[in-house]
């Protein structure tokens, strides 16, 4: 995002697996939750990370996302689109279009699969 005229990276609060995760707490919770990933978002080194992507930008790589992170990311991002009109026969393109899916896109293909076929039958 822009603010000011500067790259601002931040986590996107309106996420869906932000939004279901924050709906399923009490309300007095929620705010607390939401400070933890500002304060996440605002403590990114971006200096390092820009100084090892200029330099070693082979080196540098995502950390790994246990199964069920992954699961629960293509659920929730797969739920909201249908309640959203998407139909099922387009999610899988849909999904592919995120970064973080689309490298790992085989697991994430057999969640959607086991999703598509539970909510089906």
């Amino acid at each position: 995002m822009q603010k000011d005229g500067q790259i601002v990276f931040r986590p996107n609060l309106e996420h869906p697996v932000f939004r279901t995760y924050a709906e399923q707490l009490p309300e007095d919770l929620r705010e607390g939750v939401e400070r933890c990933l500002r304060i996440v978002g605002s403590g990114l080194p971006i200096e390092t990370l820009h100084a090892e992507l200029v330099g070693n930008a082979e080196a540098v790589t995502a950390d790994e996302t246990s199964a069920t992170d992954l699961e629960e990311l293509v659920y929730s991002l797969a739920v909201t689109m249908m309640e959203n009109g998407v139909p099922s026969e387009a999610l899988s393109d849909t999904l592919q279009s995120n970064p973080f899916l689309r490298v790992r896109w085989e697991a994430a293909a057999t969640v959607l699969e086991d999703l598509l076929r539970t909510r089906i039958s």
